[in-house]
């Protein structure tokens, strides 16, 4: 009899509990924090498969950092792409032009988009025993504008792996997989019919390759299937061509980057003790330009995200492009009378290709010369007012190992070919790569077992500085014409990252639809600038042709550490330069007759610059052996 008074106390205090909690949360999502703005509240229910993520905000969103600092997982989500993946307006632009290019297969083109953007609508339509899922039905279904939401990535299952383009295998039992094996899960069964489960495949690379690895099937320019198929994207494959694969570095490494402290992942029941690692749901892309539109239209697009949670997204998304990504490595070669020979190495720190995903990415260099007035006399890869590359081939700009004028800019990109090998934006037109030069990763190989999904196409393929000793990235060299120009120069090279221009966008808004129409209004009010991912400057000095007798005496050359400098022209300071044109150091000098000046320690060829008050400078080289 006690154990049964027992027992039904214990459910009592949990009913209370639920009941208490439930009212303090939806008390407090009337109370705006400071990082709210009058977003719509995350959608709440239930379908057969999934449940709104406003049913897992009552527990899962109050997780504080040692540092103070709210790492929620549905306030970290929420303002992500893939929080917003059903509700992307490019995308269902995309999706309607396609169905305009080729109308008899709008069912299938909305059922297969669908799958990855919108599946707790999709997957429900096909456990329902519907065969296809329509862009309507989606307008209209409040848990698939939810996005790729909680109840969707954790319950892909483990017999899933494998399989790719959206083709996803869900747990019909309500199986919610997790991480963490010491589990308590009667609140969550009793609240929300959901078991939670053990299971490490959640961490695996491969649930993220159901969605982000994308195989289209080619259609002919008279709307007939051919057999064949595009590689949209290969993320994961990609992937597995890399150090990261090698080194075990897995896509939720950098997607949802672990923090090893002890973190509490629900409030109930009260006494749970935390978990570690935690994973942070972040889910950071590099794609800067859409949630800086979706911020800027959330009324209108009715997301469940305030400004300033986009804003915080963007500002992950800044930090991954530009500090995680690439490493850049700008030298100069030589420069004789009339032109200027540099290098560029640009160093693939991501674990896949870069831009990685969708076709309209692209990645470019531009490179600037100015003289000592602050002139420019040479510019690959300039920006109109509109943000679009002066001086690009109207048809697509070709790979290069070397750029020697300013109308030729190195651009890293996919350009799509259709059957008639022309250059082609529409996705199922696209029959093959005729250009693939985007970035390679780190360890990337030709002769790697996925490179038939991962291929360098057009004239990267040959280009022996591309990939140089299958080490990712690129070198390009350039010889940049300076009219005998003989002063100092600064060079300064720049990387910047596009999500898409107006020149991929051209066919889709030659067509008007209500989705195309609505992008294109948001699109031509949009922030259009490119995300500089990194840049490197470096000095060329003045050259010392013809002015050998104007020279101040020095010595010894070769030197071993050290070198004398008969200071006969009132020289006050002394610059140190690479024979590349890298800063070291400068000195300031006093009235002494003879200076003795240490070098730095690494032995090579050293630049000398000699400034007096007047402005005048001398320059000479000097070898430490």
């Amino acid at each position: 009899m006690k154990s049964h008074q027992f027992l039904f106390g214990t459910l009592l205090f949990i009913s209370l509990f639920l009941g208490l909690t439930i009212a303090q949360a939806e008390d407090s999502s009337k109370t705006k924090s400071p990082s709210q703005t009058e977003e719509l509240p995350l959608p709440t229910g239930y379908n057969t498969l999934f449940a709104g993520s406003g049913e897992c905000l009552q527990c899962h969103n109050s997780m504080i950092d040692s540092d103070g600092n709210n790492i929620g997982i549905l306030d970290a989500w929420k303002s992500t792409m893939m929080g917003n993946a059903s509700k992307d307006p490019f995308w269902k632009a995309k999706v309607s032009f396609e169905t305009i290019i080729n109308p008899g297969l709008q069912e299938e083109i909305e059922t297969t988009c669908t799958r990855c953007h919108a599946p707790q609508g999709n997957f429900e339509a096909q456990h329902n025993g519907q065969t296809h899922y329509s862009i309507a039905e989606l307008n209209m279904d409040p848990l698939a504008k939810d996005g790729v939401s909680c109840t969707t990535c954790h319950q892909i299952m483990e017999e899933s792996h494998g399989n790719f383009s959206g083709n996803i295998q869900f747990n019909s039992a309500h199986e919610i997989y997790g991480p963490y094996s010491d589990i308590f899960p009667n609140p969550m069964i009793n609240t929300t019919g959901y078991t939670p489960t053990y299971s490490t495949h959640i961490k695996d690379s491969e649930l993220c390759a159901n969605c982000h690895t994308l195989l289209t099937p080619t259609v002919d320019l008279n709307g007939q299937l051919t057999g064949g198929e595009f590689v949209e994207q290969s993320v994961y494959q990609e992937w597995k061509n890399s150090e990261s694969f090698t080194n075990g570095v897995s896509c939720q490494d950098c997607h949802l980057p672990e923090i090893d402290e002890s973190i509490v992942i629900s409030t109930m029941p009260p006494w749970l003790t935390g978990q570690t690692p935690f994973g942070k749901h972040e889910l950071v892309g590099g794609n800067v330009f859409m949630l800086r539109l979706l911020r800027d239209n959330i009324d209108e697009l009715e997301l469940t995200a305030g400004a300033e949670d986009f804003d915080a997204s963007i500002s992950r998304t800044l930090h991954q492009l530009q500090e995680l990504s690439l490493q850049l490595e700008l030298n100069i070669e030589e420069r004789d009378q009339d032109s200027l020979y540099l290098s560029l190495r640009i160093l693939n720190y991501a674990g896949h290709k870069v831009p990685s995903g969708y076709p309209s990415r692209q990645v470019f260099v531009q490179l600037e010369v100015q003289n000592e007035a602050y002139e420019t006399i040479f510019l690959s890869g300039g920006l109109d007012e509109n943000f679009q590359i002066i001086n690009e081939d109207e048809e697509y700009e070709p790979h290069y190992s070397m750029i020697n004028n300013e109308n030729q800019v190195q651009i890293y990109q996919t350009v799509m070919a259709n059957v008639e090998d022309e250059v082609t934006t529409t996705l199922l037109h696209a029959a093959y790569p005729l250009k693939d030069n985007r970035l390679p990763p780190m360890g990337f190989s030709t002769s790697h077992p996925s490179y038939d999904t991962t291929i360098i196409a057009g004239l990267a393929a040959s280009d022996e500085t591309f990939n140089p000793s299958e080490q990712g990235g690129d070198l390009i060299k350039y010889h940049i014409p300076t009219q005998q120009y003989q002063g100092q120069l600064k060079v300064t090279a720049k990387v910047y990252y596009q999500t898409v221009g107006s020149k991929w966008l051209e066919d889709m808004f030659n067509e008007s639809s209500e989705d195309i129409d609505l992008f294109e209004g948001m699109y031509e009010a949009s922030d259009k600038s490119p995300v500089l991912m990194g840049t490197k400057e470096i000095i060329s000095l003045e050259t010392t042709i013809n002015k050998l007798e104007n020279l101040p005496k020095f010595y010894p050359n070769p030197s071993q550490g050290y070198v004398f400098i008969e200071n006969n022209q009132n020289w006050e300071q002394i610059d140190i330069y690479h024979s590349n044109g890298q800063f070291i150091s400068n000195i300031q000098l006093t009235n002494q007759e003879l200076v003795k000046l240490e070098l730095p320690q690494e032995n090579g060829v050293y630049m000398i610059q000699l400034n007096n008050k007047e402005g005048h400078s001398e320059i000479f080289k000097i070898l430490k052996i």
